[in-house]
């Protein structure tokens, strides 16, 4: 009789275990358990993504390349149209699990570091330069420093923060408005802010396990040779122009005190 019910509860488990794969399959959608957080991936949306292939690079300038990862970002995730928004469904589940009194700029971090692998756009796309949207990225959990970076300031966009992509001769850097610790030292890393628009952006290195206001050293008194807000275009006309008189002040004396040069285009 022990033997029979120890059967029964297996057979039950098993179909159990069935149907919830029965029922992702019939959405189109999987589950992210990496880290203790848990959200559904709607395939259908990241299929769809994947079978564009326009406007996956843009080589002509830096400014065209930042332009490119801005609209990435920004791009509706939920491609069929079914009310399912991956980028959404992640945001909830990593709010969900970060820690009170954890920021969460830097939870949300720590988690893509942890979870994401570094591979190259020629290995994973097979392309020299190929800009991958936020749900192509979470479903591969690969992607080089541009895809990290342009998953990260979706999330940051949606979330609420001001955010914004600093583009180096050979890196990107994604930049969150929210106040770092940067007084400690750190090997091999240096501590990045940039003055825009009358607001302080701090680096968050998606590519490394570093800490949140730091990047490599090599990049943290290299030129910035484009440097674009994320969450500019959802701003008001007004917003707009009084953002891009305040940046012209904060240009002027970050040419005086560093390297940094900025290709602004608010508008």
């Amino acid at each position: 009789m022990k033997t029979r019910n120890q059967l029964i509860v297996v057979i039950l488990i098993a179909i159990t275990f069935c149907a919830i794969v029965a029922v992702y399959a019939l959405e189109g959608g999987s589950e992210d358990n990496g880290n203790n957080v848990s959200f559904v991936i709607d395939e259908n949306d990241v299929s769809i993504c994947q079978a564009e292939t326009s406007e996956r690079s843009a080589m002509s300038s830096y400014d065209a390349r930042a332009n490119l990862f801005v609209k990435k970002a920004l791009s509706d995730d939920d491609r069929d149209g079914d009310g399912v928004s991956t980028l959404d469904n992640c945001l909830k589940a990593l709010r969900d699990r970060c820690p009170s009194g954890t920021d969460f700029p830097s939870f949300v971090l720590s988690y893509l570091q942890e979870n994401l692998g570094y591979v190259s756009d020629q290995e994973l796309y097979h392309s020299f330069d190929w800009a991958a949207y936020p749900i192509e990225t979470l479903s591969l959990k690969e992607g080089d420093c541009e895809d990290f970076v342009i998953l990260f300031v979706a999330l940051m966009e949606r979330g609420g923060y001001y955010c914004g992509i600093a583009l180096f001769h050979d890196h990107a850097v994604a930049m969150v408005v929210v106040e770092c610790d940067t007084s400690f030292s750190v090997d091999g890393f240096s501590p990045l802010s940039v003055e825009y628009g009358g607001q302080k952006y701090y680096a968050f290195e998606t590519t490394e396990n570093c800490p949140p206001g730091y990047t490599f050293e090599e990049y943290s008194s290299a030129d910035i040779l484009s440097f674009k807000m994320v969450s500019a275009q959802n701003c008001s006309f007004i917003l707009k122009l009084s953002m891009f008189l305040l940046s012209i002040k904060a240009m002027k004396s970050i040419e005086g005190t560093s390297k940094v040069n900025l290709i602004i285009n608010i508008f």
